[in-house]
């Protein structure tokens, strides 16, 4: 899909009812706590780990081996897709189908969401959804990761660059798409500069700009 295609498209975004947010994120960038602030923000839910319950309920499968397998390469898929699912006929399309039907259903439900990763943000390119990137450099995802998980800097930058190779990886094959292609998405944002809630202001100020419904702010007191 090129830059023309996708731009023509963003009329399309604008309407009533509850938002509908995708965020793709560096690993380490913070993006899933962006996700959540932002989803209580939007007063909408946050999908990051019930995407894959959708898939193993419709995959009647593990759902632990199914998290091993969360946003990694069609070939670990095809791997271990036949443990997972009992048809003796399944394959890695059809793990990639439970994938995208899943996340089309949450589209479809109309109470809006923040849907984090799995590539979402190229599932919905039809749909009125403001697609978010967040980024870091290498040395703060690293520094945060090694934080985060209680490890050496080492440790975290063999992380870094494995979790980041498998999802660009998983994006590229299923989609035929770069993960860091930046016209498909409405905001890169680069968390090194902005803190979550300041991200959170940003986007849901060109949310508002762009036409989404935001909730008004609750007053304290």
């Amino acid at each position: 899909m090129g830059v023309e295609i996708y731009t023509a498209k963003k009329q399309q975004k604008m309407g009533p009812g509850a938002p509908l947010v995708t965020i793709s994120r560096t690993f380490g960038a913070g993006g899933t706590d962006i996700a959540r602030l932002l989803a209580q923000r939007l007063e909408v839910p946050f999908y990051d780990r019930e995407i894959l319950e959708g898939v193993a309920e419709m995959a009647k499968g593990d759902k632990y081996l199914l998290e091993k397998l969360d946003e990694r390469a069609p070939k670990a898929v095809e791997n271990f897709i036949y443990s997972l699912v009992p048809s003796k006929g399944t394959s890695k399309d059809k793990f990639n189908y439970y994938l995208i039907k899943t996340i089309l259903g949450i589209a479809s439900r109309g109470d809006g969401g923040v849907i984090i990763g799995r590539g979402a943000h190229l599932i919905l390119r039809d749909r009125p959804v403001f697609r978010l990137r967040v980024e870091g450099s290498k040395t703060r995802c690293v520094e945060r990761l090694s934080l985060r998980f209680d490890i050496k800097k080492a440790d975290a930058e063999a992380m870094f660059e494995k979790v980041n190779a498998e999802r660009n990886e998983f994006v590229r094959n299923l989609y035929k798409a770069h993960v860091t292609d930046h016209h498909f998405y409405d905001m890169t944002i680069n968390s090194d500069v902005f803190a979550p809630e300041q991200v959170v202001k940003l986007a849901t100020r060109a949310m508002d700009e762009m036409g989404f419904e935001i909730p008004k702010k609750k007053r304290k007191g």
